[in-house]
């Protein structure tokens, strides 16, 4: 058996499955971009995945429903057997995070994750230079992570004068991340429609750390999840902005969401609803054949 994360197209290894082997694709990712139409060449490879993912494929394991949709979809609704699963955590992960505490000054806001511009890092930009023209004071970003855009992304805090607002933190090894989590109240995930995310576990780390989180339906994650999340429009920047003045300024709008956040916690602790169990099931699969 092979087990395959996208390494190359889906349907390359069909190849494989000639020869005799069971091939499980682990899809973590949208096929395409959720609010956006395949293109021609997107077109074609579906055409070419319809046949793998319908016949050649022993199982798929899916990340969301969102991809089950795109699956079905592209095989016309007859795909091979979808596993499910969710990232899962252990018990502890979050333990010392402390409660946020609403009314702590500043504001603070976290980004976790790659600082790339599909990503809307630049859009985060955009939304601390709103603030500051406005005279909306005591709120802080703090952005944790690596990426391509990470030095154009400081370079522009620092020419708009913002950067004693927006801070770059780079990547951070789990004590500062902790860190960043304890002095935060909410956490931001504004990906654009031009991503493919495919489920997004940085919301499922917001909502187990007891933080509300601002996000879109860009990310599959808002289905499992959604009490706990303020959803904004996708792309819509002034949507985000309001999001985080809307929880800034109504502390029980704030304290509804954060309790939110502890009905949902149980299922992502649960090694039964994880990659490994739902690997489990598919080559079980194998093993009865």
């Amino acid at each position: 058996a092979v087990i395959a994360e996208g390494t190359t197209d889906w349907f390359v290894l069909s190849l494989l499955s000639r020869c005799g082997v069971k091939v499980i694709p682990a899809l973590h990712c949208m096929l395409w971009p959720k609010h956006q139409a395949p293109g021609r060449s997107q077109r074609l490879i579906n055409r070419f995945n319809r046949c793998f993912f319908s016949r050649w494929a022993w199982g798929i394991l899916s990340a969301s429903d969102d991809i089950n949709h795109q699956v079905s979809l592209v095989t016309g609704g007859v795909p091979r057997p979808i596993v499910d699963f969710l990232p899962t955590y252990r018990p502890d992960t979050f333990a010392a995070v402390q409660a946020p505490r609403h009314d702590d000054k500043p504001f603070h806001v976290l980004l976790a994750g790659r600082i790339e511009r599909d990503k809307g890092v630049f859009d985060l930009l955009e939304i601390a230079r709103r603030f500051v023209r406005e005279g909306c004071h005591g709120i802080s970003f703090d952005l944790c992570g690596d990426g391509s855009a990470l030095d154009a992304l400081r370079d522009a805090a620092a020419r708009e004068g913002i950067d004693e607002v927006f801070h770059l933190h780079g990547y951070c090894l789990k004590p500062r991340m902790q860190a960043m989590l304890n002095r935060s109240q909410v956490l931001i995930v504004p990906t654009t429609t031009d991503f493919i995310e495919g489920f997004n576990q940085v919301v499922v780390e917001g909502i187990l750390a007891g933080r509300p989180v601002i996000t879109s339906s860009v990310c599959p994650a808002l289905d499992y999840v959604r009490d706990a999340v303020v959803e904004v429009e996708p792309n819509d920047v002034a949507g985000y902005g309001d999001a985080i003045l809307a929880l800034q300024g109504d502390k029980s709008l704030y304290e509804q969401k954060r309790e939110a956040c502890m009905k949902y916690q149980e299922q992502f602790y649960s090694p039964e609803r994880g990659w490994t169990a739902a690997l489990r099931r598919a080559l079980r699969g194998i093993e009865q054949a």
